[in-house]
């Protein structure tokens, strides 16, 4: 699970150890997101645990736990009808608020 650790550290840009509302939304926004107000407090809502209003690295990782499946079987069920292209994958990872280029889509889709 450390490949997230560093996700999670970009988000974390005060350097508390929680990833805020705010640092959610402002890094969704960056990538493009438009929907971030309501897709982050939905996010927050679901995996704060204690709900403290914050992630922390831990509630962070059940997130990220969850995208992963979900993007494994949504992978799974693309490739059963019909051919996964580049920008199928740059969508999936946008989803997330992780843009990628061309090329490592195809890099991904050649994996």
């Amino acid at each position: 699970m450390d490949q997230f650790r560093g996700l999670f550290s970009k988000l974390d840009q005060n350097d508390d150890g929680f990833v805020s509302v705010s640092e959610l939304q402002d890094e969704m926004r960056k990538h493009g997101i438009l929907s971030a107000d309501g897709k982050v407090q939905n996010i927050i809502e679901s995996y704060d645990k204690n709900k403290d209003g914050l992630l922390d690295y831990k509630e962070f990782l059940g997130y990220m736990m969850d995208r992963e499946r979900k993007w494994k079987i949504t992978f799974m069920t693309l490739t059963r009808t019909r051919v996964i292209d580049q920008e199928d994958i740059i969508c999936l990872f946008k989803e997330l608020g992780v843009v990628i280029s061309k090329p490592n889509a195809k890099k991904i889709i050649q994996m």
